[in-house]
């Protein structure tokens, strides 16, 4: 079941009940639960908003579609999937492509 269910039971239970000492866990229950799903929607909210530098996340609002595909766009943009050898031959294999980028930085700095 989910949270948000979860909490729609819980919130029909309080409602109805005639006694409140007989609530007191399902109150203690459903406002963890409410903890605990405000905690996993500022938890996809920050991952978006961090990653996306535009204006308008830093402004408040919401991220949509356009904003994730923007983050996924600049995220293969910035990723190096092939690098050209010395011999000309293309490699295309991540540790490969990490060996070659050190070698390449250690021949710069030394």
């Amino acid at each position: 079941m989910e949270i948000k269910e979860q909490l729609d039971d819980l919130d029909q239970k309080i409602c109805n009940s005639r006694n409140l000492e007989d609530v007191n866990s399902e109150l203690k229950q459903y406002e963890e639960l409410k903890n605990e799903l405000k905690l996993l929607y500022d938890e996809k909210g920050k991952a978006a908003i961090l990653s996306s530098k535009c204006k308008w996340v830093e402004n408040g609002e919401k991220a949509t579609k356009y904003f994730i595909n923007l983050e996924k766009r600049n995220y293969n943009r910035k990723v190096i999937t092939e690098i050209e050898s010395e011999n000309g031959s293309l490699i295309k294999d991540d540790k490969q492509i990490l060996e070659k980028i050190e070698a390449y930085y250690e021949y710069l700095y030394s």
